[in-house]
């Protein structure tokens, strides 16, 4: 792996909001441990896609939907933001930051989770087929996918969400045109079956910036709880004082305090604050934006309707 030693800082600036991106199916409630353990003054700001839950129907194409989120960010006021996505949102965090630095809207860096690199990945163009095609390939990924879903019925709600992300997914584009500027950090669970540790350090090809990689505890989605992603988010999260560098990734004790981890919810309007996988709710945190601009109705060729 592509791994770099600890940078010991010794003093750091003020706390960088994060702007999380779901997986396919998922609806923001797997970034939990993450909101608890960011430092005092972060806030986890979990993206709602268009389509989502109570949301008007959504894009139809994955290109449409880096233009919503794009928009939705570049209208949330003060400082730059770590973008930060797992699965199919990595691919959304990472063609939304290019989306971003093309129109001057700085990304302070781009976290993916359980995706290989743009020029490594490999389509899930069988899965998205049929919502039983989906089903087999989200129960193959392992127990931590759907296996922590309660029940039956909302079972059947996340694999009709992933079937329609990852037909958006198929037609997801690869590298951008250009290279990244902010830092990149790409992080796999040990025990995911649908990465590598050689695809996920090509990563580093996609930015100018710092780059780390690393293999982690944890499989395709329990790796975002794990002590060390969390760690490794802190330091990403918290920069170096003026004057000071640092790697993407190098790990840090972070912080906890009742002001940590305050999350919104960027994207509903009737569903204020909640950041929740099918079967559960979140309502910790307040919305503070309106839900992403609606690009069109239907779905996909061949896709599911949009939910």
């Amino acid at each position: 792996m592509a791994d770099e030693a600890p940078v010991v800082q010794e003093a750091h600036g003020a706390p960088r909001d994060v702007v999380a991106f779901p997986g396919a199916g998922a609806f923001g409630s797997e970034f939990r441990a993450l909101r608890d353990a960011l430092p005092p003054g972060a806030r986890l700001l979990a993206l709602q896609y268009p389509g989502r839950a109570a949301a008007p129907p959504g894009p139809t194409s994955f290109e449409a939907l880096v233009a919503a989120c794009a928009a939705r960010i570049r209208a949330l006021p003060g400082p730059p933001r770590v973008l930060l996505g797992h699965s199919f949102g990595a691919f959304l965090a990472y063609a939304t930051a290019a989306a971003l630095q093309a129109t001057g809207t700085e990304v302070a860096a781009l976290v993916v989770v359980g995706a290989d690199a743009p020029d490594r990945v490999r389509l899930p163009v069988e899965a998205a087929r049929s919502r039983e095609a989906t089903r087999a390939y989200l129960e193959g990924i392992g127990e931590d996918v759907l296996g922590q879903v309660p029940d039956e019925e909302w079972r059947a709600i996340a694999v009709d969400t992933a079937w329609w992300d990852l037909a958006l997914l198929t037609a997801f584009p690869g590298p951008a045109g250009v290279r990244l500027r902010c830092p990149v950090l790409a992080v796999r669970g040990n025990e995911d079956p649908i990465t590598a540790d050689d695809r996920i350090a090509a990563w580093a090809a996609t930015t100018t910036g710092g780059f780390a990689s690393a293999a982690l505890p944890g499989g395709h989605t329990d790796v975002l709880a794990s002590p060390e992603f969390l760690a490794r988010v802190g330091t990403v999260v918290t920069p170096p004082a003026t004057g000071t560098t640092a790697t993407a990734g190098t790990t840090a004790t972070v912080g906890t305090a009742d002001t940590a981890g305050t999350t919104a919810t960027v994207g509903t309007a009737d569903t204020a604050g909640t950041t929740a996988t099918a079967g559960t709710a979140d309502t910790t945190g307040t919305a503070d934006t309106p839900r992403l601009p609606d690009e069109g109705a239907g779905s996909p060729a061949g896709g599911p309707a949009p939910r």
